[in-house]
């Protein structure tokens, strides 16, 4: 009977290994409520019938703890902000301001005149004299 012997630990590390496993699965998996939404909680996985991975149900409330943390207790905001270079910042920010402030006007204007409005803004501000153009420019820069 030795070989019920050696057994026993080949089907207790199977068992432990299928738990961990679902363990793992069940913090993680399934990204969105899988089952029947007849009742859920907020920030809970668990349904009446049915599950969301932990992980993912927490999501928001995790990032809101983990971005507290950073900002108030590891890293100090004014320090990081004085670290940064005006100048370089503008720069890399200026070429998509363009963009947002197109698709702010986009937004904002009525139907079919987004693009009336957009072109109405760029002749203004070619006809502005050179040295408004400058003052503009050193804002953006």
């Amino acid at each position: 009977r030795w070989w019920q012997y050696l057994t026993i630990p080949l089907f207790a590390g199977a068992v432990g290994w299928l738990t961990n496993k679902v363990a793992v699965d069940m913090i993680f998996y399934p990204v969105e409520f899988g089952g029947l939404r007849l009742r859920t909680y907020p920030n809970q996985p668990l349904g009446w019938i049915g599950w969301q991975g932990i992980v993912p149900a927490k999501a928001g409330e995790m990032a809101a703890r983990i971005t507290d943390l950073v900002t108030n207790k590891l890293v100090d905001v004014e320090v990081v902000f004085r670290r940064l270079s005006p100048g370089k910042l503008a720069s890399l920010l200026a070429p998509g301001v363009d963009r947002i402030a197109e698709d702010i006007v986009a937004d904002i204007a009525p139907a079919g005149a987004a693009q009336g409005a957009v072109g109405a803004g760029k002749a203004v501000l070619r006809g502005l004299d050179p040295a408004q153009q400058a003052e503009l420019l050193a804002l953006r820069h």
